[in-house]
């Protein structure tokens, strides 16, 4: 879910939208233009990978403005399944998923990694699965 969310904090601080001049090269869209991107999830609304997302949008609305980027929210797989959505992703029809750890089924206690922002970089988390914490 972590990778999900950071693909789409790119997409959304990149931006988007190019176009060709009459030279054939790519121009740059307005810095202005609005940013839409459609989120699905196969997870239904209240669940922690949902909450963190509705929460990303908050921190995206302060950091570059209400009006600079849309996240349009889908859940309960109503634009399609995950393999659906991801195949979409690669071919350009889909902006983003968020995909639920399968782990979950074998044991709930992996749920944790479900939670948005828990940790804030990759030696965090081997730190917290290689170490003391992951003895217990």
């Amino acid at each position: 879910m972590f990778l999900v969310l950071a693909l789409i904090a790119a997409v959304a601080l990149t931006g988007c939208g190019s176009g060709s001049s009459e030279a054939g090269t790519q121009t740059q869209g307005s810095s202005d233009e609005k940013i839409v991107i459609q989120l699905n999830s196969s997870q239904s609304r209240g669940t922690l990978a949902w909450i963190g997302a509705h929460r990303m949008q908050e921190i995206i609305d302060e950091e570059l403005g209400p009006d600079r980027v849309e996240i349009q929210f889908f859940s309960d797989g109503q634009l399609g399944t995950d393999s659906a959505i991801l195949e979409g992703m690669l071919l350009g029809t889909h902006d983003a998923l968020i995909v639920g750890t399968p782990i979950t089924a074998v044991d709930s206690k992996f749920s944790l990694f479900d939670l948005p922002f828990l940790f804030t970089s990759r030696e965090e988390v081997e730190a917290v699965t290689k170490g003391e914490i992951a003895k217990d």
